[in-house]
């Protein structure tokens, strides 16, 4: 999918997956740009759901499940069944920063990562939290989410630090498990557009500077007026009713392989500086072999080349990672 299918299909793929209704700006524009925009706005209006606390912001893509819900320990042939998800907000269930070695977390990690009722309806209706279900289609090249014009598959990885001094007002706002108030500073937003699908990645303008300090820039077509919101996005984030996204700055999107895309607070601002940050690139490496194992080779830039016996899970770790076998036996399933 080029670009100018991407224009074509802005409004249709917010208006499916989000429950977007303000009208598509037209214009020469980067068109990922606007579909990273409209996608997030459409998937941030507040909502009046129960649960949020008052230090809270009520956007309503924080009503989407977390793979810790999705993929059981212990998984059975039925579907799990957590509690809280029927449109209620949960405490944040933070967790170590995935990109990041040990020796690089912060001093209080804190990542989530959310999942759309479109990926988790795929996953649900496939048992794929059945790791023998995910070795099965893998092999067989048949893992696909759902990709537009259905409501299309969308997974967000979300980056939280401890409010400190931080105006909360200017960021989205969080209450972990141990009742800490957090803000969100940086986030990857993954889109089934495509077959490739099409990433974005964000990060609060307070940190903005450490893009540049890692050898990037911000490249924003859409959202950026000369270091301002630009119009177009204003009238957007009001239309939606999310004018607190004004704060945080679009790093860029990828639709193609050739692109390089970081955020050096999710990713190592070093490998950012040495060129080997790509979301697409990376996400290729979500495999499985026939016994589940997850195969490691060099990350590098570009389309890599698979290892033999390398079965792709559709760009998605969720699967590769956590899915569970559900009777462990050697040589037919094995965990991770």
């Amino acid at each position: 999918m080029q670009f100018h299918d991407l224009v074509a299909l802005i409004f249709l793929i917010t208006a499916s997956a989000a429950g977007f209704e303000c009208q598509s700006s037209s214009g020469s524009i980067r068109a990922s740009d606007e579909l990273a925009w409209r996608t997030l706005g459409g998937i941030s209006t507040p909502t009046q759901s129960t649960g949020a606390a008052t230090t809270e912001t009520p956007v309503s893509w924080r009503l989407w499940w977390n793979y810790q819900e999705v993929y059981p320990m212990h998984p059975g042939p039925q579907p799990p069944e957590p509690t809280n998800t029927a449109g209620q907000f949960r405490k944040l269930p933070c967790q170590v920063e995935s990109e990041r070695d040990p020796s690089h977390q912060p001093q209080d990690p804190c990542e989530v990562i959310w999942l759309n009722d479109a990926s988790v309806g795929y996953v649900f209706a496939n048992k794929f939290w059945m790791r023998e279900n995910v070795i099965k289609e893998a092999a067989a090249s048949q893992i696909s989410f759902p990709m537009s014009p259905r409501p299309m598959a969308i997974e967000m990885k979300t980056e939280w630090q401890s409010v400190g001094r931080r105006a909360t007002d200017r960021y989205v706002t969080g209450v972990d498990l141990n009742g800490k108030t957090r803000v969100l500073v940086a986030f990857h937003m993954m889109m089934r557009a495509q077959p490739n699908w099409v990433w974005a990645t964000f990060i609060h303008e307070d940190f903005a500077r450490q893009v540049s300090e890692a050898g990037a820039t911000l490249n924003d077509s859409f959202g950026n007026d000369h270091g301002r919101p630009s119009k177009r996005l204003s009238e957007l984030l009001k239309c939606d009713h999310v004018e607190v996204l004004s704060h945080y700055k679009l790093i860029g999107t990828q639709t193609d392989f050739a692109t390089l895309l970081g955020n050096p607070l999710i990713e190592l601002p070093e490998a950012i500086q040495q060129k080997k940050i790509s979301c697409m690139s990376c996400h290729s490496h979500a495999v499985i072999n026939q016994i589940g194992q997850m195969l490691s080779f060099p990350v590098q830039s570009g389309q890599p080349t698979l290892p033999p016996g390398a079965d792709s899970t559709n760009f998605n770790f969720t699967l590769s990672e956590h899915a569970s076998c559900e009777v462990v036996l050697a040589k037919k399933c094995v965990n991770h």
